[in-house]
């Protein structure tokens, strides 16, 4: 009687029939390690918990965090119009990053209010630089600070470019040694204005 072909499973080191119930066929031929072997390796790695990375430590990963007074420009998605950032706190929302950072950090925030900025820079994270108010407020405040009064020039806008992409300065201290908002800055930067540029 004619012995049955056996094939060695170098995982657990037995000599087994080859068949399918031991052995499982793969695209590429028979697999070395016997069917045994691997059902038991992948009940230890589906017991293994799932590393998630929590929403704060995924969102603290997109700022490029400065001192406590300066801006904290952030580096993810942006929403439509490019001025303000989004996150996505979990798979299935999608909300504007400083107001979830500010209900994170400050506490939740009033319904029909808006999280303002007092550096006037869309993208800024810094929750020190945000502040609580109506839509009237915020437009109030809008027209206090006369925003955008001073143009930039066209040498400016280029030096500007020049300087965020060779040196890596960031909008806030453009827009000092400039006299304009940071938000001003960036969309020259960014080629939202002067695009002819």
């Amino acid at each position: 009687m004619a012995t049955e072909p056996q094939r060695y499973c170098a995982s657990c080191r037995q000599t087994k029939p080859l068949s399918p119930r031991f052995f499982e066929t793969h695209p590429r031929g028979f697999r070395h390690t016997c069917r045994d072997c691997r059902l038991a390796v992948r009940r230890v790695v589906q017991k293994k918990p799932r590393h998630i990375t929590p929403a704060i430590a995924r969102f603290l990963a997109m700022v490029e965090k400065g001192g406590p007074n300066e801006c904290w420009p952030w580096m993810g998605a942006r929403s439509s119009n490019g001025l303000y950032g989004i996150f996505h706190p979990t798979a299935d929302t999608t909300v504007l990053a400083h107001r979830w950072f500010y209900e994170q950090i400050v506490g939740p925030i009033a319904p029909g209010m808006n999280i303002n900025h007092t550096c006037d820079f869309g993208l800024c994270e810094n929750p020190s630089h945000h502040w609580q108010g109506t839509q009237a407020e915020n437009v109030y405040d809008c027209r206090a600070k006369v925003r955008h009064d001073r143009k930039l020039e066209a040498e400016q806008v280029i030096e500007a470019r020049r300087e965020r992409a060779e040196l890596g300065t960031t909008y806030k201290q453009l827009a000092a040694r400039y006299g304009v908002t940071a938000g001003c800055i960036q969309h020259a930067v960014n080629r939202r204005t002067w695009g002819h540029l």
